[in-house]
């Protein structure tokens, strides 16, 4: 098959799909019945967008290390060598992080943060220092998208993936029976979404990493708040309280491993 989108749109009932090493860019939707997707080692899905090749401006109008690029869809995440970058939201008076920060600490322990401005449709990016975003890799996944979406589609496996780059690693919507296990899911809104119409769906032994403070440096110790600016920055102008770790779900089992906001 010429792409991981091209064998999970031709898949059928019974069929396991194998992805090799290396990336395989999604979105990916799982809608057949019966099927499994497993990655050899070293198997990376990713909703990042693959066309998406940002032009960095320098823009020190919004603060001094800022940093702007055109982008012609609102993004869920932005992260930078892989690392999921601080979402300070316009519309909350994300803006002003750039230039002042948050918190008691002002910049100095913010390593990463991002805002989309919709008007512009524009991204704007900031760092703890003059880092110039060109000589990284910086990469950004589009609003309601997920690594792998299982959907209309009954006991499907998902195993042995990488998982990264959107609002969730693996999201569950109208599917019964179906599990993701063993995967390392990291840089996304949320590890693994439990959406409408999903039943008796599990996580097993997977790896899920909520990394939204990546890139953050320790603030001085004479200050005894390690982490305090990536906190007030995630709560008075972020995502970090747009939904509850677990909710409407009755039971998770036991060999999930997983962290949450709060």
């Amino acid at each position: 098959m010429a792409s991981a989108k091209e064998a999970v749109a031709k898949a059928q009932a019974g069929d396991v799909i194998v992805l090799g090493p290396g990336t395989h860019f999604g979105p990916l939707v799982v809608s057949v019945s019966n099927v499994t997707l497993r990655g050899e080692t070293g198997a990376r899905v990713t909703a990042n967008v693959e066309t998406w090749k940002p032009a960095w401006t320098k823009e020190t109008a919004y603060g001094p290390f800022a940093y702007s690029t055109p982008i012609q869809f609102e993004p869920v995440t932005v992260s930078i060598d892989q690392r999921v970058m601080i979402n300070a939201e316009e519309r909350r008076g994300g803006l002003s992080v750039h230039q002042f920060g948050a918190g008691r600490n002002g910049r100095a322990a913010l390593g990463g943060v991002f805002t989309y401005v919709a008007k512009e449709k524009k991204l704007i990016v900031s760092f703890a220092n003059d880092l110039d975003p060109a000589k990284h890799l910086i990469e950004a996944a589009a609003e309601q998208t997920s690594a792998i979406t299982i959907k209309d589609a009954d006991n499907v496996s998902v195993k042995n993936l990488i998982l990264t780059g959107g609002m969730a690693g693996l999201h569950f919507t109208k599917t019964h029976d179906s599990v993701v296990e063993g995967c390392l899911i990291y840089g996304v809104d949320s590890g693994v979404r439990f959406g409408l119409g999903a039943s008796n769906c599990k996580m097993l032994g997977n790896d899920i990493t909520w990394n939204e403070d990546s890139l953050h440096g320790d603030c001085s110790a004479t200050t005894a708040d390690v982490g305090n600016d990536v906190w007030h920055t995630h709560k008075k102008y972020g995502t970090y309280d747009v939904h509850s770790c677990v909710s409407s779900v009755a039971r998770i089992p036991t060999s999930a491993q997983f962290f949450c906001r709060y």
